[in-house]
């Protein structure tokens, strides 16, 4: 995850905020996270 999270040129506290804060969830919760060309975060949780 951290080199696919350097490659995009953010981190893991970025990750982990953004998911908290756009879904309300910890990152436990998450079953898979995508990040396109625009950054914009699309976000999969577990049911």
């Amino acid at each position: 995850m951290k080199k696919e999270l350097k490659e995009t040129q953010k981190n893991e506290s970025w990750l982990v905020s953004n998911i908290e804060s756009l879904y309300q969830t910890e990152i436990k919760n998450v079953l898979l996270a995508t990040i396109d060309n625009n950054d914009k975060l699309n976000v999969f949780l577990y049911k």
